[in-house]
């Protein structure tokens, strides 16, 4: 799931670690919260950590550098090995990302004259990828017109109409139903406790 997406930043002036440095990314973790980093982002962390007082080296995770002459040893090994299948996960969202929306699929430069509105699109992107996700992993009941976002040519409206109309036979105890099955969902979502296999990382 995708929770913050920062600021569009020219390529040209600007690389994945100073964006990481410029974000502010205090204001968007917890204390006790880990980013998972690949290799490219340690040389940025200790200017990093120079802008971000609330944060330590702890809140970074990222793969053990072998050193010179030395070769990694079992638990270094070991450790880059599971580290390396987390960071598929992320790098793996980008590719769902690309084969979703033929915008940000690569394959042709994004040209515009507002970062603005490529980041909203993006922003947009990634929301309706957690919907989509989030749907399938609670294997909600998805109807039609709920995934009309994937069909070729879709736009969203431009008029004013709802997009979905009211059914006559809505009442206030159907609403409240609604509302009750919600809060379970919610209660759910909040009560859920860490997997076997997530302790072991």
């Amino acid at each position: 799931m995708v929770v913050f997406v920062s600021k569009s930043e020219s390529c040209k002036k600007h690389n994945d670690g100073t964006m990481l440095v410029d974000m502010g990314v205090a204001k968007r973790i917890h204390e006790v919260d880990c980013i998972g980093l690949d290799g490219g982002y340690p040389q940025h962390i200790p200017k990093l950590l120079e802008k971000e007082q609330d944060l330590d080296i702890r809140n970074f995770c990222f793969p053990i550098r072998k050193r010179n002459g030395k070769p990694l040893d079992e638990d270094e090994a070991t450790f880059n090995t599971i580290f390396a299948g987390f960071r598929s996960m992320v790098e793996n969202t980008f590719g769902d990302l690309g084969s979703t929306f033929a915008k940000f699929n690569h394959k042709d430069a994004i040209r515009t004259t507002d970062k603005r509105e490529v980041n909203m699109m993006l922003r947009l992107c990634f929301l309706l990828l957690n919907v989509r996700n989030m749907s399938n992993n609670l294997s909600l009941d998805i109807l039609p017109h709920h995934m009309e976002w994937i069909e070729d040519g879709f736009d969203y409206p431009t008029t004013n109409k709802p997009v979905l109309q009211n059914s006559e036979v809505e009442t206030v105890q159907n609403r409240l139903q609604n509302g009750s099955e919600l809060q379970e969902l919610q209660n759910a979502f909040l009560g859920m406790d860490m997997s076997e296999d997530d302790e072991e990382l």
